[in-house]
């Protein structure tokens, strides 16, 4: 996950998640604002697994640069979740029936013609 100031010619901090080739994994990860200046106030990015239910082990990954936050599910072939304004007044996107994020485990890839 590059952060880089759009006047920047590279990233000011670089951080790989998740890969599976490298067996990368970095759990409860969070860098923001707070660690690094050079970024906007407010801004962060966060991972952490999802633990119990149907969205057991799922991993989740949230983008914020300060006005617009925005959450990634790697788990679900790289889902975005939602995207909303740090405020929470504006969302973008659609309301899901399923309120849960569910782990690929539990769907049946056979179910609504192989749509799961």
């Amino acid at each position: 996950v590059p952060f880089q100031p759009s006047s920047a010619s590279s990233p000011v901090y670089q951080k790989t998640l998740l890969s599976t080739s490298n067996k990368i994994y970095a759990e409860d990860f969070s860098v923001s604002s707070n660690e690094l200046s050079q970024l906007a106030k407010g801004s962060y990015v966060k991972m952490r697994r999802l633990k119990g239910g149907l969205q057991d082990n799922i991993d989740l990954i949230e983008i914020c640069n300060g006005v617009i936050k925005a959450q990634v599910v790697p788990t679900r072939g790289m889902t975005i979740q939602r995207v909303e304004t740090v405020s929470g007044d504006i969302s973008l996107g659609w309301d899901s029936p399923v309120k849960d994020i569910v782990h690929p485990y539990y769907i049946n890839l056979e179910d609504n013609n192989g749509l799961g």
